[in-house]
């Protein structure tokens, strides 16, 4: 446990020791063609634009009232440096940082098939999520945060969710958020003032919220979380839905409460189920010291992926791209009337112009405006048609 236990502190900078400048800082207006994706009390995430790399890339802004004083704005630095050096397959890759004084933006690879959450939760977009490519999500998510564990000094994600877990073009993994102490520290105290979504509650363990166990954040806060997510992954199903609250939520767990491992939430036909729910109970044991560590979750978890060959993977990811597909293509004009008439996110005021909202980069809008050109030039084809046809009419007559 003791090399375990060495982790960062929730309060401060980490403890990382001299940094080389290696992060790059990238100038406000290199990032174009923004558009809004979501909103909270971290903050707020754009997809955008490098205009040199001409590539996509997303933007996490910490909006701030006031200037951070010049300590604050260093651990913000070193902490994004840190997730810099963090370079793996499963790991979101940090591009550099926007350094304003007003303003303090993290930007990163841009995921196309959004978050872990979504993907369980919007089953009218995903209806079917074969066996295969669950358990590779839930392997990968494991790989990543070992890697995290593995890091010296080791790193805790501590806020490890669905929300936090992208996936790329492939819906493959990509752990998002994690080491942003100092970030979620000044997001609440300086932010919008909201409060931290309740959906975050979830997935705390009970020594988080237990006065009388308190503790300095360790890996096994992670794997509490984890143990939570595989659930959800499972079973599709959210976590603790019948309870109203965050605090019904935490004076449950403190009760014994955790989510239902019956065939009514755990269907019959999940590939190794007993071994799944084993791991999963052991994950969320109320002592820490008594869940696993990531390494030997991995140990359990291979077995179960090498069962499955590369055709069942990407039959897996054919099927649900198929499903998304056509999905946006049926709801395109829905949802552009629904855009329409939603008040567009509200943006800092002290933002420059080229921060504003770009409407013409939603997906859905390109659709619909792709099917009206298609109309204009049907309609266009016919009227010339019936000009020839007439002046053929004509010429016949004359003869």
């Amino acid at each position: 446990m003791d090399s375990e236990t060495d982790m960062e502190p929730t309060a401060g900078c980490l403890d990382i020791g001299s940094l080389t400048s290696t992060l790059p800082v990238i100038p406000q207006n290199k990032l174009t063609d923004l558009y809004y994706l979501s909103g909270g009390g971290f903050g707020t995430v754009f997809k955008g634009k490098h205009s040199d790399w001409r590539t996509t890339v997303a933007v996490k802004c910490l909006k701030l009232d006031s200037p951070v004083i010049e300590r604050e704005r260093n651990c913000l630095l070193k902490e994004a440096e840190v997730l810099h050096k963090a370079r793996f397959n499963y790991i979101i890759q940090i591009f550099g940082v926007c350094n304003e004084p007003r303003i303090f933006c993290i930007v990163t690879e841009f995921m196309s098939n959004g978050s872990l959450d979504r993907l369980l939760h919007e089953k009218d977009v995903y209806p079917v999520l074969a066996w295969p490519l669950r358990l590779r999500i839930l392997y990968e998510i494991a790989l990543g945060v070992n890697f995290l564990h593995n890091m010296n000094p080791p790193l805790v994600h501590h806020d490890l969710k669905t929300q936090n877990i992208l996936l790329d073009g492939e819906f493959h993994v990509k752990i998002a958020d994690f080491g942003l102490s100092k970030w979620r520290q000044l997001s609440v105290s300086r932010g919008s003032g909201s409060k931290p979504a309740e959906g975050t509650v979830i997935y705390m363990p009970p020594e988080e919220y237990e006065p009388s166990k308190s503790r300095r954040a360790d890996v096994k806060h992670d794997m509490y979380s984890y143990a939570i997510i595989m659930w959800e992954v499972l079973s599709r199903q959210i976590p603790f839905k019948e309870v109203t609250n965050g605090i019904q939520i935490m004076f449950s767990v403190l009760r014994g409460l955790r989510p239902d491992t019956s065939l009514e939430s755990l269907s019959a036909d999940i590939p190794s189920r007993e071994t799944l729910i084993n791991l999963m109970t052991a994950g969320w044991n109320a002592n820490p010291d008594e869940r696993p560590s990531f390494q030997n979750c991995l140990i359990e978890l291979e077995p179960m992926v090498r069962v499955f060959d590369e055709i069942e993977f990407l039959e897996a990811v054919l099927q649900i791209k198929k499903k998304k597909l056509r999905s946006q293509c049926c709801s395109a004009p829905a949802a552009c009337q629904k855009g329409s008439e939603e008040e567009t996110p509200s943006m800092p005021k002290d933002r420059p112009s080229q921060w504003t909202v770009s409407i013409y980069s939603s997906p859905t809008l390109r659709i619909k405006m792709t099917c009206v050109k298609r109309g204009f030039f049907v309609l266009f084809c016919f009227v010339l048609g019936c000009f020839v046809f007439l002046n053929l009419c004509m010429l016949s007559a004359g003869n």
